[in-house]
């Protein structure tokens, strides 16, 4: 079926505005594209709903190591679109901002709400970008939920794609202007997001729209569905059916807890044997800790390579991320130290407790970056 879309009644237009919802990285991508093809841009962040951050934390974990890039890449991204960053609380204050832009044009990427202003709606130089081939898999989390299906049934083949589509008063409704299919280099679920999100097609076909040109392509008929909202126990599930990540994690805690004993263990044999040799306290115990530390690194590589990951990796990688864990198991400690105070009596369970809360962080990093493993 072949559509032409055209806004004819707009002016052409060299500004471009992204409204989300606390996506910096995904729409700062695009945003950062256009910009440096001489668009002036805007990126609207409206607050999250607090149910939409719960499915946001189940997309999370389900994303196993790209959580941590997202992460790290949104934190990124709101500091290289700050100059272009705009704060707002509701769809009141997007009306009072942009009312009078009537050739702006505005995409609501990754906006995780259905628009309630009739003003909005109405208005013709608002589109929205639905990471599916609608009308499959409207809702939230459509990607999501074609991996999810791809890892219940291996003889399902994901459709991964997008849709840009006018507005009305149906969540993912309206007229659709453009889709694209997009095939993802990698099977992860991390790559099926970046593909869905950032390529180059889609930064065409705004070009296409800001200069008021027809918006052509041929589009399949997609099965109608429409999903929930992901949550925890779909998240967990999506992780049990990955067993050998669930089994090389139960390892690697295991083996974490092996290396922490053995680490004061030994620490303590070398701190005595320093003191019968009459070294002084201070540097006896510098001395133990940086012996037991380069010991246990060692040990621990060849542990983490023949028991939990059963490859082979990169050590001066994995020297590398330890010495990052260990610093940021040190920093959680002493915060939590200083807040905690007396409320603790137990304070010698902080420091066990901190490796506990960022061993999946330390293991997904070691996972993909020291032994190669998705």
């Amino acid at each position: 079926m072949k559509e032409e879309y055209i806004s004819s009644s707009l002016k052409p237009s060299r500004r471009v505005c992204f409204i989300t919802c606390g996506d910096y990285f995904f729409a700062g991508s695009n945003a950062i594209k256009l910009r440096e093809r001489g668009y002036r841009i805007d990126i609207v962040d409206k607050e999250q709903k607090r149910s939409t951050i719960k499915n946001k934390i189940a997309l999370a974990l389900a994303m196993n190591f790209g959580a941590i890039a997202y992460g790290v890449l949104n934190f990124i991204y709101k500091f290289r679109i700050r100059k272009h960053l705009v704060t707002i609380a509701s769809e009141a204050e997007i009306i009072n901002k942009y009312n009078n832009e009537k050739d702006t044009v505005f995409i609501l990427f990754n906006y995780d709400s259905k628009i309630q202003s009739q003003t909005l709606l109405n208005k013709k130089n608002f589109l929205n970008f639905h990471p599916s081939l609608l009308p499959m898999n409207k809702g939230l989390g459509p990607i999501f939920w074609e991996y999810y299906r791809a890892c219940v049934d291996p003889n399902y083949f994901p459709l991964y794609g997008w849709s840009l589509h006018t507005l009305n008063d149906e969540f993912d409704g309206g007229s659709i202007c453009y889709q694209a299919q997009v095939n993802p280099n990698k099977n992860t679920l991390w790559d099926a997001y970046k593909s869905v999100y950032i390529n180059d097609e889609f930064i065409a076909v705004i070009e296409r729209h800001c200069a008021r040109k027809p918006i052509q392509k041929t589009m399949k008929k997609y099965p109608h569905s429409r999903n929930k909202a992901p949550n925890l126990k779909d998240a967990l599930f999506l992780l049990s059916i990955q067993k050998d990540t669930i089994g090389q994690f139960l390892r690697f805690f295991i083996n974490g807890g092996v290396m922490g004993l053995l680490s004061w263990a030994l620490q303590l044999i070398i701190f005595n044997t320093l003191m019968k040799l009459h070294i002084p306290a201070t540097h006896a115990i510098y001395l133990s800790i940086l012996t037991s530390f380069l010991f246990i690194l060692l040990v621990n590589f060849v542990s983490q390579k023949n028991f939990v990951f059963k490859q082979n990796g990169n050590f001066f990688k994995f020297a590398f991320i330890s010495f990052l864990a260990i610093s940021a198991v040190s920093l959680v400690a002493s915060a939590l130290m200083v807040y905690l105070q007396e409320k603790v009596i137990l304070h010698w369970l902080i420091y066990p407790f901190s490796a506990l809360a960022l061993s999946p962080i330390v293991f997904l990093l070691k996972k993909r970056c020291v032994f190669n493993q998705r």
